[in-house]
């Protein structure tokens, strides 16, 4: 039996190497794909012709063509050619400045340039994808060094284009693009009607509601907004019924009214909103565990965003017990430098209130008195009104929304 099961194992082990490794030949065969050898200047037909079917039915796909099922690939290639050129100025006009600062270097680079590092692969690892996959750049390399090329029909348009005129739609669409970014990191979830409105309630000029849309629709390609035909969400939402479900339970609670300053803070990529618990718990990773401030901060940005997702102390406890030593003791003083850090974050499943906002406005909406949800100064923790009994599955007393077994009944 024992020699069965060991068997069993080592055939699941070879499985696992097997898949690993056709999948690190996969990555190979893509990245030699991406950077075989090019010429320049290249013409948008030459550029096209270098790549594969499935690369041009992809191009057709993110530029809203149909499939073109049952073409050749020359067919395709001619079709693509016709399309792009005709379409120059709808689709460079919903760019926001990260697609245009690299069209610019291009540009300034004559049509070509080398890329320098890795420093520079990192800085133009959104938008350079996104420039392949449309067809306005393409990649290769010239004496043994990686370059971006830009087909001469695009260096054309340019070379007529108003630039500073373009500059201005550019700032324009870059302001929606981060802003919109900015409401879907604070809220999770919001319809494309309201996103638009909360848009256009904290610009100073008027808002073509068409030219929005298209604009935040092109850009979930570039940041973390997702569209369903109806609401942008954030691509890491989880479960997208049940925060729909949490919002429509709170539809007498508005939107937590953020600024214009701190949507665009947040609108910026890979933001993490480090509020005075969350240095804290920082700081206190540092100081009892072997391990520098950038670790303890990558940490705790992981746990910052699993509670702005809804998710419970428990599972928080869950991802930092996998790279830290707990034992009763430790894990009882971590948690109470957790729970600050829970009570402080904006969260999605709260309309991006946190729950010492959330009780704080409460609070001061039934009556102005101390005899509702309140926070005490020396626990940092959101205390239920005195003599209150709450059910397992009632909704929890500190206004989340969620029953009290799936929230705050884990916090003690």
């Amino acid at each position: 039996m024992k020699k069965e099961q060991d068997k069993n194992e080592s055939n699941n082990v070879m499985m696992l190497d097997d898949r690993e490794e056709l999948f690190l030949k996969e990555i190979q065969k893509l990245e030699k794909r991406s950077w075989k050898p090019i010429t320049f200047p290249i013409s948008l037909m030459d550029g096209l012709n270098r790549l594969t079917r499935d690369e041009l039915v992809e191009i057709r796909v993110n530029l809203n063509m149909d499939k073109a099922s049952g073409l050749k690939k020359q067919a395709i290639v001619d079709d693509l050619h016709l399309q792009i050129s005709d379409k120059y100025e709808n689709w460079f006009n919903k760019f926001d400045k990260n697609r245009y600062d690299i069209l610019q270097k291009a540009i300034q680079h004559n049509g070509c340039f080398v890329l320098e590092g890795k420093k520079e692969f990192a800085q133009l690892s959104d938008a350079l994808p996104y420039m392949k996959e449309r067809g306005f750049l393409f990649t290769g390399v010239m004496d043994s060094k990686k370059c971006v090329v830009m087909p001469e029909e695009i260096k054309q348009y340019f070379q007529n284009v108003n630039l500073l005129s373009y500059r201005t739609i550019v700032n324009r669409n870059t302001e929606w693009c981060k802003l919109a970014q900015g409401i879907i990191h604070h809220y999770g979830m919001i319809s494309a009607d309201e996103m638009i409105k909360k848009i256009e309630s904290l610009v100073s000029y008027a808002v073509s509601h068409e030219q929005c849309l298209e604009v935040l629709i092109d850009a979930t390609a570039i940041y973390d907004l997702e569209f369903d035909g109806v609401h942008f969400y954030h691509f890491a939402v989880l479960d997208y019924q049940e925060l729909m479900n949490e919002h429509a339970r709170r539809a007498d609670l508005d939107y937590n009214p953020l600024t214009k300053e701190q949507l665009l803070q947040a609108g910026e990529l890979d933001f993490v909103e480090r509020h005075p618990t969350y240095k804290a718990l920082v700081s206190y990773l540092t100081n009892h565990y072997s391990m520098e401030s950038d670790e303890a901060d990558d940490i705790v940005a992981e746990c910052e965003f699993l509670i702005r997702a809804g998710q419970p102390l428990s599972e928080i406890i869950g991802v930092l017990g996998d790279v830290l030593e707990l034992d009763h003791s430790t894990m009882e003083e971590l948690v109470k430098n957790v729970v600050p850090v829970m009570n402080s974050t904006r969260q999605w499943f709260l309309k991006g209130y946190s729950s010492y906002e959330l009780a704080s406005q409460t609070a001061k909406r039934e009556s102005g008195s101390k005899t509702s949800n309140q926070v005490t100064t020396g626990s940092n923790i959101i205390q239920f009104p005195s003599g209150e009994k709450v059910g397992r599955n009632d909704l929890c007393p500190c206004g989340s929304g969620k029953k009290y077994k799936k929230c705050c009944l884990n916090k003690g």
